[in-house]
């Protein structure tokens, strides 16, 4: 089932949206920082995989105790990227808080013209 096609009148205003919306031609960075946490021992929410028939059959172990995971914090901006965080332990907002704190406020100035977005 497709969509109808988008009339030229809401493409106008949908561009009329977003011009009034951004904060383009003003003297403003963002910075994204995000966080990701991988699984040592297998696939992190893969559900499903392939694999060539034509090939040699693979045995693949997995760690009966559980192989441990890592989680990263890092950001980026127009000027530059943040240092990588490797978090101990769980993460709450507490933890979360204390790392931009520590990583993301010291190095927002070097990264950004001064005036920025928090994403």
């Amino acid at each position: 089932m497709s969509r109808p096609p988008l009339i030229e009148v809401y493409k106008r205003l949908r561009v009329e949206f977003a011009k009034k919306c951004t904060t383009m031609g003003k003297k403003r960075d963002g910075i994204f920082y995000d966080e990701k946490k991988f699984n040592l021992d297998k696939p992190d929410g893969f559900r499903c995989f392939w694999y060539d028939l034509r090939k040699e059959e693979e045995t693949f172990s997995k760690r009966t105790f559980g192989g441990g995971l890592v989680m990263v914090c890092g950001g980026l901006a127009i000027e530059g990227t943040t240092p990588i965080v490797f978090v101990q332990g769980r993460m709450n907002s507490e933890s979360y808080v204390d790392i931009l704190a520590d990583n993301l406020l010291p190095e927002a100035p070097l990264i950004t013209c001064g005036d920025y977005l928090f994403q």
